[in-house]
Parts: structure tokens; sequence; C-alpha cells
């Protein structure tokens, strides 16, 4: 379960480096 929190932690870190412009290339979202 505690590798399942941390994939989530993952995944909302990313969503936020992207929200704020910090994605791959600049672009506002990407799924690769």
């Amino acid at each position: 379960m505690r590798r399942f929190l941390w994939a989530l932690l993952l995944v909302l870190a990313l969503a936020l480096a992207q929200k704020s412009g910090g994605g791959v290339g600049g672009r506002p979202y990407s799924p690769r």
C-alpha cells in the first residue's frame, strides 16, 4: 500500500509541475 501512496505523490508532483509550466517542452499537459 505504501508503494501506491508513493506513486500517487509522484503523480501529484508531476501534475503540479506541469500546472506551473514546468512540464516537458513547456506544454500544459503531456501523457508521455
